[in-house]
């Protein structure tokens, strides 16, 4: 009877102290690090609802793969990782495109999508993403410079179709001459 009361006390302060799964964490970067997120510095952050959206340099790039971007979000008062990717840099394309289901989605809905890549054409100075099949998304990306020699552009959406049909960029020149076209 003694050990059935321990372990009913211990049982209780357990739950009451909040450790009962996932700990999170006070600060996005210590999420980060606490899902084995490596970096050599934070490139940018950005400030979602509920959610913060971090581009940052990896401490160990692996072949022309040297930034990340993952998604922090925000639960009961603590930070919590849910899912990252890298873009690798292809030095003989203008402009690369890629996609990251941040929020790691199963099904349609709402949550956090990014339309990402690397800008090597340094005459671009605005990229507008077009996505096909009449969905939503006709905006300008932002434009984000590494200090690696190579700009990223990425566009972050605030709903997930389940799959991505693909997109029509057009990058224009400081002047607002179409220099970079891709259909």
């Amino acid at each position: 009877m003694k050990h059935i009361i321990i372990i009913c006390i211990v049982l209780t302060a357990v739950v009451l102290s909040g450790c009962t799964g996932d700990p999170g964490f006070r600060s996005p970067e210590e999420a980060m690090a606490g899902a084995g997120i490596q970096t050599k510095g934070i490139l940018k952050q950005i400030e979602l609802q509920d959610a913060v959206l971090i581009f940052y340099q990896k401490k160990e790039p692996v072949k022309d793969v040297h930034v990340g971007a993952g998604l922090v979000r925000k639960k009961k008062g603590s930070w919590t990782w849910m899912n990252g990717s890298e873009v690798q840099r292809l030095t003989e394309a203008p402009v690369t495109y890629g996609w990251t289901n941040l929020d790691k989605m199963n099904q349609a809905g709402s949550g956090y999508h990014m339309y990402w890549g690397i800008v090597n054409q340094e005459n671009i100075a605005k990229l507008h993403i077009k996505q096909r099949q009449g969905w939503g998304t006709d905006a300008d990306a932002e434009l984000l410079d590494t200090g690696l020699g190579y700009r990223i552009w990425y566009l972050v959406l605030d709903e997930y179709y389940g799959t991505v049909p693909g997109v029509d960029m057009i990058g224009y020149s400081a002047g607002g001459e179409v220099v970079y076209k891709y259909e």
